[in-house]
């Protein structure tokens, strides 16, 4: 992004990652899905599936090699993974999306290619049937798409500056489909705007108001009940630690809640499974999370053993 100038910032060629899961090194599996009580996978180099709750795993064939994201929504699963293998840091080739039935042992449906010489990462979001696709390329050129079942993809323009990336954040509730643009980073801080669809992503508009500025610790992450309440979350580094910033009017104004405090090294996700619940998740890997019913307003915290 260097060069880059928004709203009287120069941006340096700082990275950012936006909402991108961590990709995993030979034979390591770093996150869990789960469809119901019975069927989930467990992916990263690879993918196992069990299909009795847990107590049995099996290999679940897939296109592609390193997954960096799987999404489960109405019966189906939807995978995304590099052609080359990953090394915990970057995942080598295109990007392979493949659409399958929740209740199939594998992956055997066509696979939509999105061309890349490298991704840092990418991010699904299922909006009212349709699969959203966030890359994160390590060369910073791509965009968003939406893929099919049948391995076809469409680009989708939700109206980013130049040189400036693309998440789709779907929101759990309402009919607004949110997107947020990464906009650069100077001084340890990066900059976010937020885009709004009430066609399902054919057509956007800007969010009013300031900027989003969360401090570049590494990592961010973002979630909406509905297009009005939305948590944006940074974390990963204990030299500026991270941010919690909440907004209740669509992205027009935002606000850091004095609790939950920040851990040192900030916040690792946040996800919203309901119309009024986020969940949220310290970067350091501390045994439990705090959420909160009341469209993060208020949050309390559960341990776990």
């Amino acid at each position: 992004m260097a060069g880059v100038v928004a709203a009287g910032r120069d941006f340096v060629d700082t990275p950012v990652v936006s909402g991108m899961p961590t990709v995993g090194s030979g034979g390591s599996f770093t996150q869990i899905r789960m469809a119901n009580a019975r069927v989930g996978w467990v992916f990263g180099d690879g993918i196992l599936q069990t299909t009795d709750g847990g107590l049995t795993w099996h290999t679940y064939a897939h296109a592609g090699a390193g997954v960096v994201d799987m999404a489960v929504a109405n019966g189906q699963v939807a995978i995304v993974s590099t052609a080359g293998a990953c090394d915990g840091q970057t995942c080598a080739g295109d990007l392979q999306v493949q659409i399958a039935p929740v209740d199939a042992t594998a992956a055997t449906t066509p696979a939509a290619t999105v061309a890349g010489s490298g991704f840092v990462g990418a991010s699904l979001a299922w909006w009212k049937g349709q699969l959203f696709v966030s890359p994160v390329p390590a060369d910073g050129t791509g965009g968003v798409v939406t893929a099919s079942a049948d391995g076809k993809t469409t680009p989708v323009d939700v109206g980013c500056a130049a040189h400036s990336r693309a998440q789709i954040v779907a929101p759990s509730s309402g009919d607004t489909l949110l997107a947020v643009c990464e906009d650069g980073a100077a001084a340890g801080s990066a900059y976010f705007s937020v885009r709004r669809s009430g066609d399902g992503g054919a057509t956007w508009s800007a969010a009013d108001g300031s900027p989003l500025r969360l401090a570049n610790a590494g990592v961010t992450a973002f979630a909406a009940t509905d297009g009005d309440h939305i948590v944006a979350v940074s974390g990963g580094s204990p030299d500026v630690h991270g941010t919690l910033t909440t907004t209740a009017d669509g992205g027009a104004t935002w606000s850091t809640p004095t609790d939950p405090a920040l851990p040192d090294t900030g916040w690792g996700w946040v996800g919203a499974p309901g119309p009024n619940w986020f969940y949220l998740v310290p970067f350091d890997g501390t045994k439990g999370f705090y959420w909160s019913h009341d469209k993060g307003a208020t949050w309390a915290w559960t341990g776990m053993s």
